[in-house]
């Protein structure tokens, strides 16, 4: 019976098997992130800073300093920037993140990605974390999150490791 079944497929023409090709699904908040497979170092600069100087100094930052700061994070600077992807936070919020939340402190800024990352240490997931960048910081304690990511990650550095 099985054989029956093969032997008639085999018969139709290519256009009329049942063949259909399932569309692949992705995770709903991936469908929208700028970076791609494939972008030059530039490409994803622009497509991160959306043309706005303050992100675009802040993800050059990230790109040359992260891996001093975090040497355990997959991927360096561009993990960082794939985290700040996943959490649609591009353009002038990047900015905001890194001047208004975490006052000019590259160091803090990766400690509260990596809380987030990390399953909301100190409090930060996505919520607090927007509502921090939309209202100056509020409802971040940076300390706390400092301590608590340097208490998971004994090689966080508190400082850039300059060479």
């Amino acid at each position: 019976m099985a054989m029956a079944g093969v032997a008639e497929l085999a018969k139709l023409k290519w256009t009329e098997r049942s063949y259909t090709k399932k569309p692949v699904k992705r995770r709903s908040e991936m469908a929208n992130e700028r970076i791609k497979f494939g972008m030059t170092a530039k490409d994803l600069l622009i497509a991160m800073s959306g043309g706005n100087p303050g992100a675009l100094g802040v993800c050059v930052q990230i790109l040359e300093k992260s891996e001093q700061v975090d040497p355990d994070a997959l991927l360096g600077g561009l993990g960082v920037l794939m985290s700040l992807d996943t959490l649609k936070i591009y353009e002038h919020r990047i900015w905001m993140l890194y001047k208004d939340v975490c006052g000019h402190d590259l160091v803090k800024m990766l400690a509260v990605l990596r809380a987030h990352q990390l399953g909301g240490l100190a409090g930060v997931n996505n919520q607090t974390l927007n509502h921090a960048i939309d209202n100056r910081g509020a409802g971040i304690d940076l300390d706390a999150v400092v301590t608590a990511v340097k208490e998971r990650l004994s090689n966080f550095q508190l400082e850039p490791v300059t060479t």
